[in-house]
């Protein structure tokens, strides 16, 4: 009784799933026609016969992928971008100091711009963009497709040195600093590499020149057989370019020339841009951002600073620039109240200390003496030399009067 039973049960499974398969087939090889069907002669002008078409979906518009900041330039024209920008100059600026301690010893004082536009485009320096120190902070950006990515790029002029190709020019010393930012996480992350290259510039201008540097290359290989194996080295020296620097120009589809001229270009021709507007200096304890904005500007930006009485109890204007005008006295007389500016410089700004450079100080950032390296100097008295940590105290002290 008991192996009929199963054996029933069994044909009546089978004969079930034969026939599910044998309808799913026939459904697969059906022609499929997703055409509405034409309604009826009779139907039309009819409205509740009609049926109405399928909804026909609009074809979805294509995804434009941004391009890359440094492909076609970027404009930040808001204050909420830079106090965005801000808070990521300062993170990436602390790691700087275990990364690069003497970049950090100059630039932490002397502070990198933020620009309001950059661009890779340009190639082309003009001889007053041929200051000592030029320091440009780059956004990572929305659209970056890895975390890591330059967040600095400065220039330190220097004399030329034996371990570089002769040139006769300004000789610069270009440091990139490629770091981890993750922007979900506060800016949280690492330096991951802190690369360089040599370009010189004709003081009359122009574009730089990639110089090659003097390497030296080791060879290790091992000789011998059993206890007499030992491993010996040869070492030569050869003139050549980094060679990372090929890798990343295929990156940017440029050859090693043109990206090396572009960067270049991009730090000093930003900083000097920055420079020609009214130059604000932002610190948080003893590291320093700086950027330009317009002075008219200067009210819309820092409308919300610190507090701060005068003496009348109001509170102090900015600082703003007052045209040429007539003054009616209260006696009756006028007198000519000739140009200059006046307001307060020096406020407290969503936790920053905020100084604007005074315009007749803009000059001071113009400085263009090279630096020099200490085993190159031959002077009698190196006492009189600074080295750059205090000339950039000294300039700092400059620029704050």
């Amino acid at each position: 009784m008991a192996t009929t039973t199963i054996r029933e049960v069994w044909n009546s499974l089978r004969s079930k799933v034969l026939a599910w398969w044998g309808r799913r087939r026939i459904k697969i090889e059906e022609p499929i026609d997703r055409a509405p069907a034409a309604p009826p002669a009779d139907a039309i002008g009819t409205a509740l016969e009609v049926r109405s078409p399928a909804r026909v979906r609009r074809p979805r518009r294509p995804r434009v992928e941004s391009a890359a900041p440094d492909a076609i330039g970027s404009r930040w024209h808001f204050r909420e971008d830079i106090l965005d920008r801000l808070d990521e100059y300062f993170a990436c600026m602390r790691r700087l100091r275990a990364a690069d301690p003497a970049g950090y010893a100059v630039f932490s004082k002397i502070g990198m711009s933020l620009p309001g536009h950059w661009c890779l485009d340009r190639r082309e320096v003009k001889a007053e963009s041929l200051v000592t120190w030029a320091g440009v902070a780059l956004p990572r950006g929305d659209d970056a497709t890895t975390d890591i990515s330059p967040s600095f790029i400065y220039c330190q002029k220097v004399s030329h040195t034996w371990t570089v190709e002769p040139f006769d020019g300004a000789v610069y010393r270009v440091t990139l600093v490629y770091d981890e930012r993750r922007a979900r996480e506060r800016w949280a992350g690492r330096v991951a590499a802190v690369d360089g290259f040599t370009v010189g510039v004709n003081v009359t201008g122009g574009r730089p020149h990639l110089l090659r540097e003097l390497h030296t290359h080791v060879e290790r290989f091992h000789v011998g057989h059993g206890r007499h194996r030992h491993q010996v080295s040869f070492s030569r020296r050869e003139w050549c370019i980094p060679k990372w620097i090929d890798a990343v120009a295929a990156e940017h589809e440029m050859s090693v020339e043109d990206w090396t001229a572009s960067i270049a270009a991009l730090v000093l021709t930003t900083h000097a841009s920055a420079g020609a507007q009214m130059v604000v200096r932002a610190s948080r304890g003893s590291m320093t951002a700086s950027f330009g904005i317009a002075i008219a500007r200067c009210k819309y930006f820092f409308a919300d600073r610190g507090l701060e009485l005068a003496s009348d109890g109001r509170r102090k204007r900015i600082f703003h620039y007052v045209t040429p005008h007539d003054r009616q006295l209260p006696g009756g007389r006028t007198v000519a109240v000739r140009e200059h500016y006046r307001g307060t410089r020096r406020f407290e700004w969503k936790g920053s200390e905020v100084l604007i450079v005074l315009p007749e100080n803009r000059d001071i950032l113009k400085f263009d003496r090279p630096g020099q390296e200490v085993d190159d100097v031959t002077a009698p008295a190196p006492v009189e030399m600074l080295t750059e940590s205090q000339a950039a105290d000294r300039f700092v002290e400059a620029v704050s009067v």
